[in-house]
């Protein structure tokens, strides 16, 4: 068993980590894309709580923005800013 000031000292350090890691970064947001012919493309942007690097996430023939969910949310919890985007099709 752990002495006492071990244990409130561990208590002390981790409940701050417990704290930060509880911070989520805003949900994704839907956003419309309008093309210069008129054709509305839907997108996915998803940031993180402070300002960090962007990235454009395109999809290949025959899929859609939503494959990219998995590695949206890795990236987004490394702090990044996520947008991913439909294509015609």
């Amino acid at each position: 068993m752990l002495p006492r000031k071990l244990c409130k000292t561990l208590f002390m350090l981790l409940v701050p980590a417990f704290a930060i890691a509880a911070q989520q970064a805003p949900a994704p947001h839907v956003v419309d894309l309008m093309a210069p012919d008129g054709l509305k493309l839907k997108g996915t942007f998803s940031g993180t709580a402070a300002s960090g690097p962007g990235v454009l996430l395109l999809h290949q023939c025959n899929r859609q923005r939503k494959v990219w969910d998995d590695l949206v949310t890795r990236m987004t919890a490394a702090g990044m800013n996520v947008m991913t985007v439909d294509l015609r099709g």
